[in-house]
């Protein structure tokens, strides 16, 4: 689990994490995972889930429950019924992929693993039931931006893929547009219209966030001072860090490690 590519497909994908942790990537969003995730993706939105093989315990440690149906698996009944408006409504959303949290995160959770040990009418049925309780989730986050428009053009992949994979691997060093480009083959110039294109983000925003999103880890996962997160991540110095942290966070580091505590993050 966890080692797929950036990649997309026509399925709706409904996923739980059990152990492990790392950073996401859903369309032009970029975030931490951890254990207890429950997120919602729609039909090709392209997505990935890295786990920090540096920080995990075992190659097998990374587990998660995943469930794929196709948009059209309920035929015609979705736009006919007015008992399904609501779980029409979600999947349409699920199009900038969701994250439940709260109350209809654990009840999901429960309902899924039921459902892949379940068989027959009842399954359908556990089926129905899930999504149903998902669609009425009163906490619940968009992950994509609403701008956010993919590039899914298969060619593409590889290159991009080799970039993104890169930058997950050295995001806590100093890293450069003109190296990372190079390594692409293409002119720092093209490599940044290519990669904003295809992750939504420029080089540099994408760089922030992915350091960010690993310093979020750190915080929920560690006893490291936030001076030691800062420069554990890539960052060169704490007021840097600091206000790069509240403004994709619209908070501090110290707030969000306050509020991991808590368990409200």
């Amino acid at each position: 689990m966890f080692d797929c590519p950036f990649h997309y497909h026509p399925e709706i994908e409904l996923t739980h994490v059990l152990s492990s942790f790392g950073q996401r990537i859903v369309g032009d969003a970029i975030d931490s995972f951890k254990p207890g995730d429950l997120v919602l993706l729609g039909p090709n939105l392209p997505h990935l889930y890295y786990n920090d093989s540096k920080r995990s315990k075992s190659s097998s440690w990374a587990q998660a429950n995943i469930l794929q149906f196709k948009e059209d698996c309920l035929g015609k009944a979705l736009g006919e019924f007015q008992e399904l408006r609501e779980i029409a409504d979600m999947i349409h959303r699920s199009k900038r992929g969701i994250r439940f949290l709260g109350k209809a995160a654990k009840e999901g959770t429960l309902m899924l693993e039921e459902l892949k040990q379940s068989r027959g009418v009842r399954r359908l049925t556990l089926f129905l039931e899930l999504l149903g309780t998902l669609a009425q989730a009163k906490e619940s986050e968009n992950l994509a931006s609403m701008a956010y428009c993919p590039l899914l053009n298969a060619k593409h992949e590889d290159r991009i893929n080799r970039s993104i994979a890169y930058l997950y691997e050295h995001h806590d060093e100093e890293l450069r547009l003109t190296k990372v480009a190079n390594l692409s083959g293409m002119s720092p110039e093209s490599f940044s219209r290519f990669f904003k294109k295809a992750t939504g983000k420029t080089f540099i925003g994408f760089l922030n966030e992915l350091r960010i999103s690993n310093a979020c880890s750190f915080i929920q996962q560690s006893d490291l001072t936030i001076t030691e997160i800062c420069f554990a991540c890539g960052f060169s110095n704490i007021s840097n860090f600091n206000r790069r942290f509240k403004k994709i966070k619209n908070m501090t580091p110290a707030e969000y490690r306050k509020k991991s505590l808590i368990g409200s993050v």
